[in-house]
């Protein structure tokens, strides 16, 4: 026999995931990669390196995967690693991505000056 059945689902507005508790569903849009909020120009600047570093664990090597700025020479972490508080202590080194990026603007305001000449037609 068939038993219907009413569950309440939370779904999240950003990429549609759904949860059955509230409080995860908060949590995970907080931290969702399509949320505009944690979209960063970092994650679309040509700057913007993927390095492993090592570091001594109690048994063995740890390996871990971090964001390095090239022009800044700095490392970085996403806002999910800021809003969960888990980013890798660097020292001076270590800063959250920026909202905004005075270099990251000046090659898109570069780009798109080029690219209106293309369509206008005045190549040099």
């Amino acid at each position: 026999m068939l038993i219907e059945t009413n569950v309440t689902l939370y779904k999240c507005e950003h990429c549609k995931k759904t949860y059955r508790i509230k409080h995860y569903a908060t949590k995970h849009e907080s931290t969702c990669f399509k949320n505009p909020q944690n979209d960063r120009p970092c994650f679309h600047c040509r700057y913007l390196d993927k390095e492993t570093v090592e570091t001594d664990g109690p048994y063995s090597t740890i390996e871990y995967k971090v964001f390095v700025c090239k022009a800044k020479d700095i490392n970085m972490y996403p806002p999910k690693c800021e809003t969960k508080s888990n980013a890798l202590d660097f020292g001076e080194r270590n800063e959250p991505m920026p909202k905004t990026c005075e270099i990251y603007d000046k090659e898109q305001n570069e780009t798109d000056e080029i690219i209106s000449k293309i369509l206008i037609g005045e190549t040099k």
